[in-house]
């Protein structure tokens, strides 16, 4: 069981889905990037895990990019891994 260590968090989600080709072998592959944005601040850390409340989607904290000690409004950002579709079909 997993216990929250912080809940209710505001977040800003951003995805992205870009098309690559190789065109040597002939094929085409999509690679889909997630960055999480947090207030300046907040404790997040590699490994935590991220619930979207409005679609239920689960993401893994790949790695947090924490700002300069002197610059204190910038965000935290994240990479991070959707780790389900949230409707409970890739259980």
């Amino acid at each position: 069981m997993t216990t929250p260590v912080l809940t209710s968090q505001p977040c800003a989600l951003v995805e992205s889905l870009q098309r690559t080709t190789n065109p040597s072998a002939g094929n085409e592959a999509f690679v889909e990037t997630c960055t999480l944005r947090f207030r300046p601040g907040t404790d997040v850390r590699e490994g935590d895990r991220a619930v979207d409340t409005t679609t239920g989607y689960i993401y893994l904290v790949d790695t947090v990019s924490r700002p300069l000690p002197f610059a204190q409004r910038v965000d935290v950002r994240c990479s991070a891994t959707r780790l389900s579709t949230g409707d409970n079909s890739d259980s």
